[in-house]
């Protein structure tokens, strides 16, 4: 219910900017209550209207999330496009948290088609993002230790590939970090 009066406040006061992000975090809801046809659409008119402004981060954004709900439809080239235009647009204006969340989508999508490889790699430069990111933030360490359970799924041995000399490093960066 507040995210619809959200929409309806920016909508009052015609500010584009404000209505795509509301439609896009509907969108996102619509998301997770299943509803995917609803949720295109609206990524659909919320990515329109940040285009429209021009604003990069709200753009980068709705391009990540639609990006997900592509890749989850199936269209995994379509899906690859929308996240690399996001990864561009994050990595130009300097989001690194959300560069981070878009490589760990890429990551998803080539473990998704057996290229364990590249989704090696992907996870790689999430890690070294989020462990910067790790050193400022308690729920960092969360995330880190999020993908570096994603990345042991991986193959047997792909790890290794993944996290070199490094594994015990991390692992203590993670413990220093939830102890403080």
């Amino acid at each position: 219910m507040r995210l619809e009066q959200s929409l309806e406040l920016w909508e009052a006061m015609s500010d584009k900017g404000g209505m795509s992000e509301a439609i896009v975090d509907l969108a996102h809801k619509d998301f997770f209550d299943g509803d995917w046809v609803t949720s295109h659409r609206r990524l659909d008119i919320g990515l329109a209207l940040a285009r429209e402004t021009g604003d990069r981060r709200r753009i980068a954004f709705a391009l990540y999330r639609l990006g997900h709900l592509i890749m989850h439809e199936g269209d995994l080239p379509a899906a690859r496009a929308s996240l690399e235009e996001s990864l561009r647009l994050f990595r130009e204006i300097g989001w690194q948290s959300n560069v981070a969340l878009v490589l760990n989508g890429l990551g998803e999508m080539a473990r998704t088609e057996g290229d364990y490889d590249r989704a090696a790699e992907l996870y790689h430069e999430v890690l070294v993002h989020r462990w910067y990111r790790a050193q400022a933030s308690p729920s960092s360490a969360a995330n880190l230790a999020g993908t570096i359970r994603i990345a042991q799924q991986l193959d047997e041995g792909t790890l290794v590939t993944v996290l070199p000399d490094n594994a015990d490093k991390y692992s203590e960066i993670i413990k220093k970090l939830i102890q403080q």
